[in-house]
């Protein structure tokens, strides 16, 4: 058994400071996470797994007789294809059309009017203060 760390590494620390605690398989490198140099890989599969798992970027590779051991937190599920679906053109009702008193045709809405905003108070200064000047 192998473990590679591929080209996917942005050096996030989770498999050697959060997975693998000891350093005995992960450690930090030069900009990028590497394996330590004779580690146990037989003793430390399933944590190596867990790495392998938790990895943000799936830059952790566990090479198992010259195959690939997938990433197996999520499990492939098999997507049907969507039904065909028949496209309609959209059609917009024709605005309701009314007569102001002048003769005009209005557009009319079927939505009910906004409510009006509540006027707000005027903040007005007394003309006896005195205004400090800067």
């Amino acid at each position: 058994m192998k473990v590679l760390i591929n080209e996917n590494c942005i050096n996030c620390g989770h498999c050697y400071t959060e997975v693998d605690t000891a350093g005995v398989v992960f450690k930090e490198g030069d900009g990028v996470a590497v394996v330590v140099e004779g580690a146990d890989f037989a003793a430390n599969k399933e944590m190596i797994q867990k790495a392998v798992d938790e990895c943000p970027v799936a830059a952790i590779e566990m090479v198992d007789e010259g195959v690939a051991v997938e990433d197996s937190s999520e499990p492939e599920i098999p997507v049907e294809s969507a039904p065909e679906m028949v496209s309609q053109p959209l059609v917009e009702p024709a605005p309701v059309m009314a007569q102001s008193p002048a003769g005009d045709d209005l557009a009319v809405s079927s939505e009910p009017a906004p409510e009006p905003i509540p006027a707000q108070e005027e903040s007005t200064m007394p003309v006896d203060d005195e205004i400090p000047l800067g």
